[in-house]
């Protein structure tokens, strides 16, 4: 989305399998010089790639506030040069941003932020809210001492306003779960308030940095389990307040949601959210719960796919997951159903239906689609997986479908055209550049590629002349 005006919303968008190699650019979508209230509410982030920043998102200059509502970021990397961060989301914010019921899962970053990197631009303060955010099982490939799982960065000309409530960070594979740093030296103050929190598994629950100026960080009755060091200052003197901590076994299940003697269930307190990350009522027993989730003893829960998107080469099979979240109380089943998009069923995927059942407590299921294999050269194509029919009180969650993408592997006795290499250097006083087209895996035939240059940063007209035109490659 370039320069987008008066405000621009995105509902019930799949944005999947999709690849980035140049800088500044997220791996999925990109929201650049935009004005007015960005707006993207169920909507589902999977499986997309940047060599740099912000594997399924990235958002910057955008002149309003950014509301991201009940969507899921799964499968998302930011991972190729070592500084990559942002594996899900990362947005620079000059105007308040909103995280509400949003699920960040299996998502990977180089250095930092393994979900999330949120930084504060330009020299406004605008106030930064997590309210029923779940990150599960996210992971650093290079963490520093101090990666993090959810990292927010003050900016040179201006702080946050932290607003942290009802959100899980667990069973991540970073240092930090989430971390706080201001670098300005232009003494700059940074505030983070937390609210019924719940972080395992890490080394440094909550981590300060900061340079000149003020950095506090206040928290209320946060849930540490597995945790080594509850706070911890980076770097200058970062100032902790945390008043009715709680150590005890959260028992999360298979999907990071509250489990029957979980020490987080009624040890929250009120913080006037009255729905969890699943959309079930606050509170559902005495007191309000930890965390993302509300634990609702007699809910049998609503079942979903894991994924909204799949992807899978041709001749491999591909294992589905179905989860159960909101509940786990007595016995469930639900159908699923495949059903043709491009792809045909018999010739390019077996097909695949039946009945998954859960029993009491348990959180999900799996099948698995067979793909078949040929020797045709064609384009990717896709089948759609549904969910229907659920039994025992169940409900069908989002997403209740699914859209598998089965990929290629022949390649046309054509062959394929690219570049020899992917950069190209030269002195501005050579006068020219030598570009190499090859062709390889195949050379039958005459076949034609058209190229031209587009602007990075150089300019076209008085940095060099425009290049376009046609290449013909003859037979062998």
């Amino acid at each position: 989305l370039w320069m987008v005006a008066n405000g621009t919303l995105l509902e019930n968008v799949q944005v999947f399998s999709n690849t980035n190699t140049v800088e500044g650019y997220g791996g999925g979508l990109d929201v650049f010089y935009a004005t007015g209230a960005i707006t993207i509410t169920n909507s589902q982030f999977d499986q997309n790639h940047s060599t740099f920043d912000g594997g399924g998102l990235i958002i910057q200059s955008v002149s309003g506030p950014v509301v991201i509502r009940d969507s899921r970021f799964v499968g998302n990397s930011a991972v190729g040069r070592s500084d990559a961060q942002g594996g899900a989301l990362k947005a620079l914010v000059s105007d308040d941003l909103l995280l509400e019921r949003v699920e960040f899962r299996d998502n990977r970053a180089s250095e930092d932020g393994a979900a999330l990197y949120i930084q504060q631009a330009g020299t406004s303060t605008p106030t930064v809210r997590l309210v029923n955010v779940l990150a599960g099982e996210n992971r650093l490939t290079s963490a520093q001492t101090y990666g993090s799982v959810l990292n927010f960065v003050g900016g040179t000309g201006g702080g946050f306003d932290v607003r942290i409530v009802h959100t899980t960070v667990a069973e991540n594979q970073a240092p930090d779960a989430i971390r706080l740093a201001q670098w300005s030296s232009a003494g700059i103050s940074f505030g983070a308030h937390l609210t019924n929190t719940l972080v395992t598994s890490a080394t440094y629950g909550l981590v300060g940095a900061h340079s000149t100026g003020t950095l506090t960080i206040a928290h209320t009755n946060t849930l540490f389990y597995n945790v080594t060091n509850q706070t911890g200052a980076e770097s200058g003197t970062p100032t902790f307040s945390g008043s009715g901590t709680v150590t005890g076994d959260p028992k999360l299940d298979g999907n990071q949601r509250l489990q029957a003697g979980s020490a987080a269930i009624d040890a929250g307190v009120d913080s006037g959210v009255t729905l969890d990350l699943d959309g079930g009522v606050r509170p559902s027993g005495a007191g309000y719960d930890i965390g993302a989730d509300e634990y609702a003893a007699a809910s049998p829960g609503s079942l979903r796919f894991s994924q909204a998107t799949y992807a899978v080469t041709e001749g491999e099979n591909l294992v589905v997951t179905v989860e159960r979240v909101g509940g786990t109380s007595g016995t469930v089943s639900v159908q699923y159903a495949s059903s043709d998009g491009t792809a045909t069923a018999g010739s390019d995927y077996t097909p695949a239906s039946g009945t998954l059942t859960f029993a009491d407590g348990e959180t999900s299921k799996t099948f698995t689609l067979t793909t078949i294999q040929d020797s045709t050269a064609e384009a990717d194509e896709t089948l759609v997986l549904s969910l229907k029919n659920p039994t025992g009180g169940a409900t069908l969650g989002s997403p209740n479908q699914s859209v598998v993408t089965i990929r290629d592997d022949d390649v046309s006795a054509a062959g394929q055209i690219h570049f020899l290499t992917s950069t190209y250097t030269t002195l501005e006083m050579a006068g020219t550049a030598t570009i190499a087209v090859v062709r390889s895996s195949g050379s039958t035939g005459t076949v034609g590629v058209q190229y031209t240059t587009n602007d990075g940063t150089a300019t076209a007209g008085s940095d060099y002349t425009p290049a376009s035109g046609t290449l013909t490659f003859a037979d062998g």
